[in-house]
Order: C-alpha cells, then structure tokens, then sequence
C-alpha cells in the first residue's frame, strides 16, 4: 500500500513540473496572441479581402474589408451567413464543387474567378485564392484572398472594345495595312490590302514584302527596311510601286511605323495607300501645267497675272523682250499701276474691278499706253479675263505702237490716194467731154465720106457698067461696086470696129461669104487658090469662136450686119 503510494518527493517533484508546464503554457499563449494580433493587423491592412470558412461554408474570421465589399455587417456574419449567400446564384453550384475539392485536400483555388453578391443586390468580379486549414484534427477548414477584379475587367471589356473598334476601323478603312515581322515577311493584312494587290490573305502569309514591290524599286525598299530595322531614324513615308497578282502595277504611299512587343522583337506596321489615280491626275496636271505654261511663255504677247491689288505675280518672258526689265525685278516688287500711264490708269482699274465683280463678262478688250524701261510709252491692246474661283487676272499684253504707226500712214496714203481719184475722176471727166466731141466729128466726117461715095463715086460706076467692057472688065467693076456699098453697109463698119484682129484679107473673104459666094468663086475673085480661101475660112471661123460649133458661117456673118 504504501509502495503505491507516492513520497512527498515525487509529489512535489511533479507539482514542480505541472508549475512549469503551466509557465510554459502561458508564455506560448501569450506568444500565440502577439501572432494572432500581429496577423490579424496584417489581414486588417490588406486591400483585399481575407476570410476563414469552416466545413459548413461558414464564415469563422474575415477582415473589416469583407463589409465594406459585401455591405454585410458582423451581426449577418454572426447568424451564419454562409459563402455560397455571398456568391451570384448562377455561379454556387461550381464554387461548392471547389471548394468542397480544398476542404478534402485535393485541389487548392487558385485564382478561381466568380462574382459575389452584395447585400444591396449588385455583384462584382473577384478572384479567389484559398487553401485548407490543417491542424491536429486534420482539415478544419479553408483560408483564403478575395481579389476585386472590376477595374480588371473592365480593362479587359474596354481593352476587348478598343481591339474590336480598331480591328473593325483596320478591316474597313480605305487603306491597305499589314505587319512585317523582322524578317521582313507577311503576318497580318486587312481586307483591303487583299483587294489592292489581288492576293488573298493565304497566299500573302509568309512572303516577303519585297515580293510584291516593282524590281526597280526593291533596292530602296530594302535599304531603308534594314535601316529602320537596326533603329536609325529615316524617313517613315515614301512612295512605291507594287506588282499585282494579275501583274498590273499600282502607286502605293507606304506609310510604317515600328511596334517593340514585349519579347522585344520588332514588328512593322505599313498603312498602304492607293496612289495611282493621283498619280494619273498628277501627271495629267503636269502636262496640262507644262502645256499652259509653254502656251503662257510663246504667245507672242505679253502674259501677266495680277492680284487684286494689281500687283504682278507672274510674268512671261515676252515681258523682257518688249519692255526690258527684267521678270525677277518685277514680279512681287511693283505693281501693274507703275507701267500705265496716269490717263489710263482709272479706267483699267474699273475693268479690272468689273471683272472681277462678274468674271463672266470677260474677256474685256481695251488699249492702253505702257512705259518701257527708257520711260518710253507704246501703245498697248489689252485683252483681260478673271481666273475662275481666285481674285486673280490674267493678261494679254500685245504691243500695237508700229501697228498704230502704220494705221496712220495707211490713214494718210488713204487720204492722199482719195484726193488723187479725185484729181483722175476731173481728168476722167474732161476726157470723157473729149471723147464724145471725138466721136461726135468722126460721125460727121463718116457721114460725110458715105454721102461723097454715094453721089460722087458710085454714079460714075454704073455708068461704067453700061459702056462696053469685056467680060473681066465688068467683073472687077462689078467687084467694085459691092465694096463700095459693102463700106459703107453696117456689115464691115461692125466687122472692123468689133474684130481688130481680123487681116485685110480675111475681112475680104468675110464680106464674099456673107454675100453667098463660093470657095470656088471667092479663089477665082481673088486669084488665089481654094487651099487659101479654106485657110482664111479657118481663121475667120476661129476668130469669131465657132470652131467648137456647128453654127453656119455666112448666117453667122450675116447676123453681124
């Protein structure tokens, strides 16, 4: 009995040892205090929310931050307000299967994303880290970080509508665009690009842009690629061509800028724009503009363009030659007032004024004095019209000083030739008195000479007639006699007077075939062959114009009579 008792010794020994356990206790609990407070300081400074579940999904600690996201206060927690109350209702069913997989030790959440639910109804993003609670009884529970998302996510939807608003301006703008890596090879290109080029988005992936540039503008593109590759700073816009899938070949302005990623490789955006058309319309506008100018420049005339406050901005080189300063001396230094002269001056500014007040009613036309170098003043035709939608004029400019001169001398020779047509019309008068009173005596002295024949010729004829001749003596009176009334018959006076290139002789067979003799008879008459009297009826015939007719020759004659 008293063996199993134990000895005062021992019984204080193990009071000792109790005191001490009971010291050690203390002092661990203690320690675990200043932990529990040191964390739950901690917890309290975090921004985001920290939380302790137990098996039942209850809340058994969270920080102040818990109320100030959920709106819940610590009486709700108290009753029992569980994490699945806390959760949207679409989203419970997954967050119990998760978390039921931490409470059995086989899964921890990581970043399991849901939304939680306000006392007030309203829901926001948040990102949830747990891990079990392990103690001596095995897991009890789990710990974990509530993350609010909302300004995350609502990065991403504005990110996610910026991508989609930039992705829809990319695919939609008039401007081919796409990405070069820094090998120079294709890979992105917008639909546009695709319509440029007749390439589809396949066929482009993995080429090179160098493949579709003109061969005559490869070495350029390169140059600058590798330039820009290895960072200097060249120019970022220049001007090519590309060859199309068809072949044809199009203007492109290429645009590029550089993009770092985050791997720190490069990429190079090109925006491509269609030039050609500009192109064209550019080089129409060159000829067009080289076409005018040539025209501005040889006219022939003076050529200049002024403002509306007349003064001279552009000159051709006529201008030089005709008034002898030169272009650079005048153009932007004076104005067209220091050329006119002050007596003109007014008016051509009304014109001008006019003009361009209704550009319709030009050109208007007008002279004007101008002074030359030396102060000399010519004289100007001026010819203006107004350049459609400036406040500008143009100007043709043509020097008439020698032209005037010459109107003038024409003037006056006009005047002296009047007065001399005068002068002739009195000659032409008193000549034409002259003539008359001429062919009044040549009337009396023909008259006179027919009377004499007639009285004092022709009687003693016929009293040839009636003496005994022979029978070739009574021919040639006979022959005689009708010359005599031949002379003085209307015939011959009309033959002679009318066809002065008639021979002697060829008025003699006229007046013998008009009175009906023959060839035969007129050869015989004239002592002449028949060969002879056919020669002169030739020449008669030709002379009166009936070679080419088949009129009769003594009807003809006698029609003359």
């Amino acid at each position: 009995m008293e063996g199993a008792k134990k000895t005062r010794e021992e019984l204080l020994q193990e009071v000792a040892a109790l005191r001490k356990k009971v010291q050690d206790l203390e002092r661990d609990g203690q320690a675990v205090h200043v932990w529990e407070k040191r964390y739950r300081e901690l917890a309290e400074c975090l921004p985001q929310i920290v939380f302790e579940l137990d098996k039942k999904g209850r809340f058994t600690f969270f920080n102040r931050h818990i109320t100030t996201f959920l709106g819940y206060d610590e009486e709700d927690f108290r009753k029992g307000l569980t994490a699945w109350d806390a959760s949207i209702p679409e989203d419970r069913e997954r967050l119990k299967r998760e978390i039921d997989l931490v409470l059995k030790g086989k899964s921890k959440a990581q970043g399991t994303e849901t939304a939680l639910l306000r006392k007030d109804g309203t829901s926001f993003p948040v990102t949830i880290f747990a891990t079990p609670i392990v103690s001596a009884e095995g897991i009890t529970g789990l710990r974990g970080v509530g993350v609010d998302i909302s300004h995350q996510k609502k990065a991403e939807i504005q990110l996610r509508e910026s991508e989609e608003r930039y992705r829809s301006i990319v695919e939609h703008t008039h401007d081919g665009i796409c990405v070069i890596d820094e090998q120079a090879r294709f890979v992105y290109g917008n639909d546009e690009l695709m319509r440029m080029t007749g390439y589809s988005l396949k066929e482009n992936l993995g080429k090179t842009f160098i493949d579709f540039i003109a061969p005559e503008d490869r070495a350029i593109a390169l140059d600058r690629f590798a330039r820009r590759k290895c960072g200097e700073n060249i120019v970022d816009q220049y001007e090519a061509r590309l060859v199309c899938k068809d072949g044809s070949r199009i203007f492109v302005e290429a645009k590029i800028s550089v993009l770092k990623t985050s791997g720190g490789t490069q990429r190079f955006v090109v925006k491509l724009l269609d030039i050609t058309d500009r192109k064209k319309a550019e080089d129409s506008l060159r000829q067009s503009e080289n076409l005018y100018r040539t025209i501005f420049e040889n006219t022939g005339t003076i050529m200049m363009i002024v403002d509306e406050d007349r003064n001279i901005v552009l000159l051709n080189g006529e201008f030089e030659r005709a008034v002898g300063i030169k272009r650079e001396d005048v153009v932007g230094k004076i104005r067209g007032d220091d050329l006119i002269e002050s007596d003109d001056l007014e008016r051509l500014i009304g014109l001008q004024h006019e003009i361009l007040a209704d550009p319709a009613k030009g050109p208007i036309h007008t002279e004007f004095s101008l002074k030359d170098r030396t102060g000399k003043v010519r004289d100007v035709f001026l010819v203006i019209s107004a350049i459609p939608e400036t406040r500008l004029v143009v100007c043709s400019l043509m020097d008439i000083t020698e032209r005037k001169q010459a109107v003038n001398t024409l003037l006056e020779r006009e005047k002296a030739l009047q007065d001399t047509t005068m002068r002739l019309e009195e000659v032409n008068e008193a000549l034409r008195v002259l003539l008359k009173h001429k062919q009044e005596n040549q009337g009396e002295v023909e008259s006179k000479v027919l009377a004499n024949v007639r009285e004092l010729v022709l009687p003693y004829v016929k009293k040839m007639q009636g003496t005994s001749l022979d029978g070739t003596q009574k021919a040639y009176v006979d022959i005689i006699e009708t010359n005599l009334e031949d002379i003085m018959s209307p015939f011959l006076r009309t033959l002679t007077s009318q066809y002065l290139n008639f021979t002697p002789k060829e008025i003699q067979v006229a007046n013998y075939i008009r009175g009906g003799k023959t060839t035969k008879e007129i050869a015989r008459i004239m002592g002449v062959s028949r060969s002879a009297i056919d020669l002169h009826r030739n020449h008669i015939r030709a002379k009166l114009g009936l070679n080419k007719k088949k009129a009769n020759l003594r009807t003809h004659l006698a029609s003359l009579a």
